[in-house]
């Protein structure tokens, strides 16, 4: 007979679903050889919102290189890459068995056989770093056509001109656009279960509007949806960029979370 005060957590429906499409991430997901995580944020921090969001996406981000590492039985190496790293967020990474490098260092970790974790990563960054690669499993914005995308090309198109005084675009622009096609069409893609968020978060949403990208196989497995949903989520994803980023905090310096 069970506790008083004992907490049964595995029978709960709700952490049943969530942890069945953990899961099938795993399921879905190629061999992994490397996961990097980028822009995790400040660990300590006068927004509370900011540090429980750290807290709560590093435990994410290490669960599922766990699930992985079981379902490979192999080690995974886990590579963490944000401008605003101090001492505080360095030891904290150390003790998890985390590498702490500096930019441009996780892209020689973003490969094929990369996971990548990126909840909030501004737009601008992504042309420097997630479309320049195509990783066996990536969590973050969604990756389209247009959307969010269009911001980092309007910027450089604006700096462009200012610059040089072209109005026609120029190779790097349509070189993003390319990268930023190819890569959407590559990926399957599905909203990431925000159940974790009901069940533990305080104060804020630190996993909606996030997406799952898996690349696209040959012959899809129509049978194997993701639970509660189909393969490709409906609608399109949020293109607010999420402001705690590899680029540093916008605006008036809050905390740049939800």
């Amino acid at each position: 007979m069970a506790r008083k005060n004992e907490i049964l957590t595995h029978t709960q429906p709700d952490r049943q679903e969530f942890r069945a499409s953990l899961q099938y991430i795993v399921d879905k997901t190629d061999h992994v050889d490397t996961a990097v995580c980028l822009a995790l944020g400040k660990f300590e921090n006068v927004e509370l919102s900011a540090e429980e969001a750290l807290q709560h996406q590093l435990a994410m981000f290490l669960v599922l290189c766990e699930m992985l590492e079981i379902k490979q039985n192999t080690k995974i190496k886990t590579i963490f890459q944000d401008p605003r790293f101090e001492p505080p967020e360095e030891y904290v990474i150390t003790l998890a068995g985390g590498e702490v490098v500096k930019h441009p260092g996780a892209l020689e970790h973003m490969t094929e056989n990369s996971f990548v974790f990126a909840p909030y990563l501004v737009w601008p960054a992504f042309p420097d770093t997630i479309i320049k690669t195509h990783p066996a499993l990536y969590i973050g914005n969604k990756v389209e056509s247009g959307g969010g995308m269009g911001i980092p090309i309007a910027e450089r198109y604006v700096r462009q001109f200012y610059v040089t005084g072209k109005r026609e675009m120029g190779p790097d622009l349509q070189e993003i656009i390319d990268q930023t096609k190819k890569f959407a069409d590559s990926y399957d893609k599905y909203l990431f279960d925000t159940t974790y968020d009901s069940l533990h978060t305080k104060y804020g949403s630190h996993f909606q509007n996030m997406w799952v990208h898996h690349p696209k196989r040959e012959r899809p497995d129509s049978d194997n949806d993701p639970p509660g949903g189909a393969s490709v989520a409906p609608g399109p994803s949020n293109p607010k960029p999420k402001d705690d980023s590899d680029h540093g905090p916008k605006g008036d310096g809050g905390s740049g979370f939800d």
